[in-house]
């Protein structure tokens, strides 16, 4: 399925990227550090660079899907399908090393 990434037959949509749950969880921390950083007057650095990111990468990454047709796989983002998988590519039997 490499060269088309058109959607053929009736599509059933997998999964969606939701905004605010990844901006409530990095928002609750955000919400506990300023506590800490009045209260105890501590920043904790990297675990405000850890919450910029998540909440950053969140609205980066907004409106992207997984979606099934009849021959496989879509991966959908805000710039359109860019990628598809076929059902004969996807193997669901674990291999034993």
């Amino acid at each position: 399925m490499g060269d088309s990434v058109r959607p053929v037959g009736e599509v059933h949509i997998l999964g969606q990227s939701r905004m605010w749950p990844a901006i409530a969880v990095p928002g609750a921390a955000a919400i506990v550090m300023i506590i800490v950083a009045v209260a105890g007057r501590v920043l904790f650095w990297y675990g405000a660079a850890a919450v910029a990111a998540s909440v950053l990468i969140a609205v980066t990454r907004r409106r992207n899907m997984v979606l099934s047709d009849d021959t496989g796989l879509l991966i959908k983002t805000r710039r359109g399908l860019s990628r598809s998988y076929a059902w004969s590519e996807i193997d669901p039997t674990p291999r034993s090393t």
